[in-house]
């Protein structure tokens, strides 16, 4: 026996439903440490600027740029996933282009908003 069509589009229904919380919930886990070497790591200019936020490089924003600092580092795991001992800085792991309009030159005609 077929199952009737609002079955079927219920069964479906439900499993996107599970299918986004489970993609949800990983998204909430990102290791901005991939190495385990207590640095931060930075692959986007977005990133970079955000360090001013956080000096001392700890995962921990400065008072008021928190807000700021998570949104270049979403979804961060506990502790921006470095080891247990925490975060003492940060590493640069992409190559960063600063040209944003891609003319060949970074002039102040490239964005400087990340």
């Amino acid at each position: 026996m077929r199952p009737q069509r609002s079955q079927f589009r219920r069964a479906c229904a439900l499993t996107a439903l599970l299918l986004g919380a489970a993609g949800a919930w990983a998204q909430t886990n990102v290791d901005y440490d991939d190495d385990n070497d207590r640095l931060i790591d930075i692959r986007t200019l977005a990133q970079l600027n955000a360090i001013r936020w956080d000096l001392n490089g700890d995962g921990t924003a400065s008072s008021g740029n928190a807000t700021n600092y998570s949104s270049a580092f979403p979804n961060a795991a506990t502790g921006m996933g470095c080891p247990s001992t925490g975060c003492n800085g940060y590493e640069l792991r992409n190559d960063l282009n600063f040209d944003t309009n891609g003319d060949g030159d970074v002039t102040s005609a490239d964005s400087n908003t990340y």
